[in-house]
């Protein structure tokens, strides 16, 4: 009676294991962030979620960061073109995960994150655009990001 149990509980498993290879979309995910990480850029302890970002690449190589600054920076350097990143960032109202083309980022000279960038990123416009009138600053969508000369 073990054995059929155990059998039967061995099938399951390996029809959920099956079930769940066929689904999955291969689509790249974000990466859990846990209290020892650091910033893969300036080597600070990633302590407020609320400012962090992650660059995941193709070969599953992540780059964790304390800072959206950080993150750009990252993206900005000569080798980042070379590699195939998808990235992600935390909303800071939701604190939840966020495709970095897709979310709308604040920059503001009031909200304070760990290395000074001031920015923030939102799922949502409207959330991004009341946080504006909150704290002052710029409401600007990925393709802003990259055109000031600071992030």
């Amino acid at each position: 009676m073990d054995i059929e149990r155990s059998g039967a509980a061995l099938a399951f498993l390996l029809a959920l294991v099956l079930f769940a290879a066929c689904c999955s979309t291969g689509a790249v995910q974000p990466v859990e962030l846990f209290p020892e990480d650091i910033c893969s850029r300036c080597k600070m302890a990633i302590s407020d979620k609320r400012f962090a970002g992650e660059l995941v690449a193709s070969d599953g190589t992540v780059r964790k960061f304390d800072d959206l600054g950080c993150m750009l920076r990252d993206l900005k350097d000569a080798d980042a073109a070379n590699r195939k990143v998808t990235g992600f960032v935390i909303d800071y109202e939701d604190r939840g995960w966020v495709g970095f083309t897709e979310a709308r980022y604040l920059r503001s000279e009031t909200v304070k994150t760990p290395m000074g960038s001031g920015l923030v990123a939102f799922r949502d416009a409207s959330e991004a655009e009341a946080a504006g009138a909150r704290y002052g600053g710029q409401v600007v969508g990925y393709a802003e990001l990259n055109k000031g000369e600071n992030p």
